[in-house]
């Protein structure tokens, strides 16, 4: 029987990424929010779950993260907002990221969709990073999301974020 030596071998196959997740959570029942119409704002995020090691701050719906490259993917619901859509924006430089999907979201029988946006980043210094969104039409408490009432917390934003290197 002859032994192989392996202490040579390659083992990124078997390193898990690290991955964090920010999220909007509410309470059960709770609508997303009242959607606006015009220029583009804020999606709420207040919630970190998962490996966060490599995000230094969440607050005020923008996540600091420390330098290195990222995978980011971001989801948003909609509820007859009209023409709605979603991006990434790097706060501390101001500048766009990444464009999501653009949707519509009919006005007219209580109609729900997602945006999604996604891309990979590198950043050379703690970068702070949000999730906006834009939309045709103004929907009081909802527009952001419908609570399901289904005994469990509401997720409406989220952003997943896997630390490259």
């Amino acid at each position: 029987l002859v032994e192989k030596d392996h202490s040579n071998t390659n083992m990124a196959h078997v390193i898990k990424p690290a991955v964090a997740y920010v999220k909007d959570l509410k309470a059960a029942n709770t609508a997303g929010g009242t959607s606006t119409s015009g220029s583009f704002l804020d999606r709420e995020l207040n919630t970190i779950q998962g490996e966060s090691w490599f995000i230094d701050s969440l607050a005020s719906n923008v996540v600091t993260l420390k330098a290195g490259t990222y995978k980011i993917k971001g989801r948003a619901p909609f509820f007859d907002t009209g023409n709605t859509t979603i991006r990434l924006f790097d706060n501390t430089n101001s500048s766009v990221l990444a464009v999501g999907e653009s949707t519509y979201v009919d006005t007219s029988n209580n109609h729900f969709n997602v945006s999604e946006v996604q891309g990979v980043f590198t950043f050379t210094a703690a970068t702070a990073i949000k999730l906006q969104y834009r939309c045709a039409s103004t929907v009081s408490s909802n527009g952001l999301g419908i609570g399901m009432n289904l005994g469990q917390q509401e997720l409406y934003s989220s952003l997943q974020i896997e630390k490259l290197k």
